[in-house]
């Protein structure tokens, strides 16, 4: 059924369906009727479950399956993921600018489209092990990174020291560098992960916590620098940054040192009637692409943020996910499902590369 997509399962039956080989469509019916992953009579909910209750210990077991069958690389990143349905549930989202805009959200940290862990999210009860108020955590406080204090971090903001604490639990002593959007990052976030010894790279909003109001106003402004000019302030350990693109692009880092750093990538020349067209295209001349040097910052969050994505663009390509489900409890189950045929393949792909060497 996800190789071949139909718009309704019994269509699987019909005369050019495939499966009308193996199985009849009364006994298919019989089965996915019945079919559960926990009895909740013998195993009714516990206090301090989630909503995801009824797909456990699947979802613990296929978790820990994912930490230890793969060694991330240094490079990570976390995203949101969205799991399709449209039935009744106050623990589904609507997200209308987003390609799939009703179902649950699920944070998710990713290896080059490998799901290496992930959160639950309920729109009554947050992200999931989050107390509703947050979480306090321990920021850097000095340059030496020794001195530190306590801190409150809401809770999507804390989600990401959550995600963070439960990946050194495996891996105490390596170095990794996160990856974020505008949603998650600010100065007090990267302190908190410098804590932990976690570096990260990633952009900002304007009205996030500690960046510097200069780079707020030329933020504004957008188009008063000339194009790949750089500037940036070291604020609490941690470097904002402003890069003028076709749009004033604000971040911040702490992996990162900005000062002649850069790498050679080809670039698109941008249309006439994009927003900064007059400081981007004279660069170009009359050359729709063209060689150009940019900051590694940027080219590393290019190549590194998608980590998510593609695991999200993998699981559209082969997805056991069925449409007009009543259950509330199968979207879950559809997407662990898909998480392990991706991470699967990966492994695979993974592991026949190791064998051409």
């Amino acid at each position: 059924m996800g190789y071949h997509k139909l718009s309704n399962h019994e269509d699987h039956w019909s005369k050019s369906g495939h499966l009308r080989k193996f199985i009849t469509l009364q006994r298919y019916d019989q089965i996915h009727r019945y079919f559960t992953l926990r009895d909740t009579i013998i195993h009714p909910k516990e206090e301090g479950e989630t909503f995801a209750w009824k797909v456990e210990p699947i979802a613990t077991i296929v978790k820990q399956n994912c930490k230890a069958l793969w060694l991330p690389s240094s490079h990570l990143a976390i995203d949101e993921a969205m799991i399709a349905y449209r039935g009744r549930t106050l623990d589904k989202v609507k997200l209308p600018n987003k390609p799939i805009k009703e179902g649950y959200k699920v944070w998710v940290l990713g290896d080059a489209g490998y799901v290496y862990d992930w959160l639950w999210h309920s729109h009554v009860d947050g992200p999931e092990d989050i107390p509703q108020r947050g979480l306090d955590v321990d920021r850097v406080e000095s340059t030496e990174l020794t001195t530190l204090t306590k801190i409150h971090l809401a809770p999507t903001f804390a989600l990401i020291l959550r995600l963070a604490q439960r990946l050194r639990t495996v891996h105490p002593t390596r170095v990794f560098c996160f990856f974020l959007d505008n949603l998650f990052l600010n100065v007090n976030v990267s302190q908190a992960l410098l804590a932990l010894r976690i570096c990260c790279t990633g952009t900002t909003r304007k009205n996030a916590q500690g960046i510097p109001d200069w780079l707020i106003k030329l933020k504004k402004h957008n188009r008063g620098l000339v194009w790949n000019s750089m500037l940036a302030e070291v604020v609490d350990s941690t470097l904002g940054f402003l890069w003028q693109d076709n749009n004033a692009v604000l971040g911040l880092t702490t992996a990162h040192c900005l000062k002649n750093d850069t790498v050679e990538r080809l670039r698109k020349r941008p249309s006439p009637t994009s927003v900064n067209a007059r400081i981007v295209r004279p660069v170009f001349g009359d050359q729709p692409f063209k060689w150009l040097h940019i900051p590694r910052t940027i080219d590393d969050y290019n190549h590194y943020m998608n980590g998510v994505d593609r695991s999200n663009q993998l699981r559209q390509n082969f997805t056991a996910h069925r449409p007009f489900e009543r259950r509330i409890w199968r979207p879950l189950w559809y997407y662990i499902l898909d998480v392990c045929a991706v991470n699967s393949y990966l492994l695979w792909k993974g592991n026949k590369v190791d064998q051409s060497k």
